[in-house]
């Protein structure tokens, strides 16, 4: 749940251009989703879809974290929700992949 929170308080800050707001949500919503056992495949693809559809393409913030996650995380991608998103989100899976060749 709380990382839903941190990524919609995220979406806010960038769109009423609260830096300050913004940094502590990512800082949140990075700590947040280093606890695997705090949130579930659904909750996780929801804030993949408000990262990438409420904030702008260089705004790398929360994508950059849901990035680390997936590929750290590489079970996930097994998930048939996560693999929903990769095939509804180009930008997704185009960030992945840019992580995995740096």
């Amino acid at each position: 749940m709380h990382v839903l929170i941190h990524a919609k308080m995220y979406a806010l800050a960038d769109l009423y251009s609260a830096q300050g707001l913004k940094t502590v949500a990512e800082e949140k919503f990075a700590t947040a989703t280093g606890d695997r056992n705090k949130w579930n495949c659904k909750e996780f693809v929801e804030t993949v879809e408000i990262a990438y559809s409420s904030t702008p393409d260089r705004d790398c913030g929360l994508r950059d974290v849901i990035c680390i996650v997936l590929s750290r995380q590489s079970n996930l991608t097994q998930e048939p929700e996560i693999d929903k998103a990769l095939e509804g989100i180009p930008c997704l899976a185009r960030d992945l992949l840019k992580l995995k060749l740096i």
